[in-house]
């Protein structure tokens, strides 16, 4: 059973998809990474209750770290996702956009200094989703803990403005 863990998640791969012609990216399909994740913390517990985990105690141990890891990257993310893809159209017009890409020219305008903090949390998102893309592999994601600090500053920085 410790094996399938293995080898279901230690090459599973976060799956990104461009965002409305905008040159970054998001999450895509999070119910169904989310959905894993939680039978594989159910299949990780009833390992870890069994009486026969003991030739195994060490990588069951190390899937429960991991799982909870990756659960919190993820949940973090989607929470900084929810609210970037929000609040984006606001401040960035996208071209082609006629009159509405004009509107949101002028809401930034009018709103320099919730535009300032929009663009920080706007290149913050777009470099990380960038090493995401060159890296996307979920147990190198999880690890990094500089993407669970930038989520939650993006979340914080978007959470501020109030156009």
């Amino acid at each position: 059973a410790v094996d399938r863990i293995d080898h279901e998640w230690s090459s599973r791969a976060v799956t990104l998809v461009e965002y409305r012609s905008t040159g970054t990216y998001v999450m895509a399909h999070a119910d169904t990474l989310l959905e894993a994740l939680d039978e594989g913390m159910l299949k990780v517990q009833s390992l870890s209750c069994s009486k026969y985990v003991q030739p195994h105690k060490e990588r069951v141990a190390y899937w429960d770290t991991s799982f909870s890891a990756i659960q919190t990257v993820v949940e973090v993310w989607l929470a900084a996702q929810r609210k970037w893809v929000y609040i984006e159209p606001l401040f960035v017009s996208h071209a082609g956009g006629g009159d509405a890409g004009a509107a949101r020219t002028d809401i930034a305008r009018q709103l320099s200094v919730e535009a300032m903090r929009f663009n920080s949390a706007d290149a913050t998102w777009r470099n990380m989703m960038e090493e995401v893309r060159k890296a996307p592999r979920l147990m190198d994601v999880a690890s990094k803990k500089w993407l669970v600090e930038s989520f939650t500053v993006i979340s914080a920085q978007v959470r501020l403005l109030n156009p």
